[in-house]
């Protein structure tokens, strides 16, 4: 018992949600949502732990659909995306609602869209994922580029990204699954790996175009992690409790 894997960190009683990523000067934060308030620790090495440097005493709204951490260079502690709703005009295609740990102030109307996924791609860009579409955006929501908006055929569930090239190698022999990949490249070529429950579809950012696609009402797909690697995971659509198969998904460009 030397090495603890698991342990209870302070100050986060009653956490219904958390985030926590490498997001800053090498800075390690931890973001819990507790009933009725906001904590952010930071990761301190000396003494292996995270320690507590704010707390926003803030309701979360309720239904909350995304919590996600979100960094400006110009800024010492990270904003917490609390809700995402469809933007006003073509130059400002979503609304970003935010907590601001840096002033203690927050603003939203609502919960906003279902379902809700937001990414942090760079310094300046968000992957923002609502109803069947799919925005690379600025920070607070603005019109980044021409190719800034894709629309997928189904209700999608969950959004991979992927920075870099030459990784993983297939966990499984099953060739549909060999050549997957999300790959997306901000200023270069950008692609998308949509999963939804029966499938999945691999497109060009901005692009009608469909690179890949599955679909098979046997199988329940899901999307695992999309940090260091693409891992899709699919269980039996008459045995969801049972065995599950798990993927590490390659780039079909590379073979």
């Amino acid at each position: 018992r030397r090495c603890t894997v698991t342990y209870k960190i302070p100050d986060t009683k009653g956490c219904k949600t958390c985030s926590v990523g490498n997001v800053q000067r090498g800075c390690v934060f931890l973001c819990c949502g507790l009933e009725s308030s906001v904590v952010l620790l930071q990761w301190y090495e000396p003494m292996h732990k995270f320690m507590l440097i704010k707390n926003f005493d803030f309701p979360l709204p309720s239904p909350l659909r995304v919590f996600e951490m979100v960094v400006a260079p110009q800024e010492e502690y990270p904003r917490v995306c609390i809700g995402v709703t469809r933007g006003t005009n073509t130059q400002l295609p979503v609304n970003v609602k935010y907590i601001n740990l840096n002033s203690n102030t927050s603003w939203f109307t609502n919960s906003g869209l279902e379902p809700v996924q937001v990414n942090q791609l760079d310094s300046s860009s968000l992957l923002v994922l609502f109803e069947k579409s799919v925005h690379v955006v600025g920070l607070d929501g603005e019109l980044k580029s021409s190719r800034h908006h894709t629309t997928f055929s189904h209700d999608v569930e969950s959004i991979g990204k992927k920075r870099q090239a030459g990784w993983g190698g297939p966990a499984s022999s099953d060739p549909r699954f060999h050549s997957l990949s999300l790959y997306v490249q901000v200023y270069f070529e950008e692609t998308l790996l949509a999963v939804w429950r029966h499938g999945w579809q691999r497109k060009r950012l901005g692009s009608p175009e469909v690179m890949e696609e599955t679909t098979d009402s046997r199988k329940i797909y899901r999307l695992v992690q999309s940090d260091k690697m693409i891992i899709l995971e699919t269980h039996q659509t008459e045995d969801q409790s049972g065995l599950s198969n798990l993927y590490v998904l390659e780039i079909a460009e590379n073979y």
